[in-house]
């Protein structure tokens, strides 16, 4: 062991300071969650104050990005948008990643074509 370790002296916490150092934790997590959320919330709420048209991100965006960086043939390109783009029609993404269902797309349309 380094010698600063060594030299260190353990000290047990009464049952009444870890409640506080607990607590303390607890507070400081709940305040990074509310500021997150808080943030979150204001950017939704300017663009409906605004007027934005905001739409939800939808993987058949990300199927020609991630095509053209993995550097997928021609071939799978259309097939790939396609099942996003009936997936989204029926509903079938809600919940999931956009980035990572676009991904399944290009995996499953390199299945079907060999």
């Amino acid at each position: 062991m380094a010698p600063e370790l060594t030299q260190m002296k353990l000290i047990k916490p009464s049952s009444g300071q870890f409640a506080v150092l607990i607590n303390r934790l607890f507070q400081e997590k709940i305040c990074l969650k509310n500021r997150i959320s808080t943030e979150l919330n204001t950017y939704k709420v300017l663009n409906q104050e605004l007027g934005l048209p905001t739409q939800p991100i939808r993987p058949s965006g990300f199927v020609p990005r991630l095509a053209s960086d993995l550097g997928v043939s021609d071939q799978l390109r259309p097939q790939a948008q396609r099942l996003a783009e009936h997936s989204e029609a029926v509903d079938k993404i809600v919940g999931v990643r956009p980035s990572g269902f676009a991904a399944a797309c290009l995996y499953c349309a390199s299945q079907e074509c060999g």
